[in-house]
């Protein structure tokens, strides 16, 4: 059977419509996904009618919705001349890796999906120039270590997702600068551990913080976490 796709764009804030690139293929080409980012890399699309986008310097307004496709492998460059959205969704693929530097250039992102895929690795290179990102699902992947200072430069981020993933540790300064975050859910992992009341100490906004996992072993001093939220 042939396998549907539906990526979708909203189109200029004053318009407010919403167009849509539907086709259905076999599973043997990814020319829809070149196709949608080429076309996107203009400054506009315009709709002229359900599987025709047509590009007339619109503007984007924010959104780009990849979920539930096969998507493997991002090129570094995949996102370069969108600089302009500000949501990304990606969740519901086959990523294994978010290749460093290639969120850079969404100045103005603000939601970004990773869930569900097969991601093992996250460094602070893959959250470059998203000063403005609000809320990063990254639930449902492969994570076992969250490194040191690895969100540093989400400073406006409030909605953090890291459940059902690998997580069996986390660097005690793996929140740092995460001053603005009101919610974490780190359930359904691996962790047997918190060995360090600095891991959560930066989250000063933190109002929600869901965890169900194998701890065996709290310092003593975790009791002062309290202070700090």
């Amino acid at each position: 059977m042939g396998v549907l796709i539906t990526f979708w764009i909203a189109l200029g804030v004053m318009e407010g419509s919403l167009c849509s690139v539907t086709e259905k293929r076999g599973g043997s080409s990814g020319s829809l996904v070149v196709i949608c980012l080429f076309l996107l890399s203009f400054t506009g699309c315009d709709c002229a009618h359900s599987r025709h986008l047509a590009c007339a310097n619109r503007g984007l307004r924010t959104v780009l919705n990849l979920q539930y496709n096969q998507i493997a492998i991002i090129h570094p460059k995949a996102f370069e001349k969108l600089s302009r959205l500000e949501e990304l969704y990606l969740g519901h693929n086959l990523l294994t890796a978010l290749p460093a530097g290639s969120l850079q250039h969404l100045k103005k992102l603000s939601t970004f999906y990773g869930n569900n895929n097969h991601i093992k690795k996250i460094t602070p290179d893959n959250f470059l120039n998203l000063d403005k990102l609000v809320k990063l699902r990254l639930d449902g992947n492969s994570l076992e270590v969250l490194p040191d200072s690895v969100f540093k430069g989400l400073t406006s981020l409030q909605y953090l997702h890291l459940e059902h993933n690998k997580v069996q540790h986390i660097h005690r300064n793996a929140f740092s600068k995460l001053t603005n975050l009101r919610f974490l859910n780190l359930a359904h992992n691996k962790q047997s551990a918190l060995t360090s009341v600095l891991t959560f100490s930066p989250l000063r906004a933190l109002t929600t913080l869901l965890k169900n996992n194998f701890l065996t072993s709290l310092c003593k001093c975790m009791a002062s976490i309290l202070l700090f939220l």
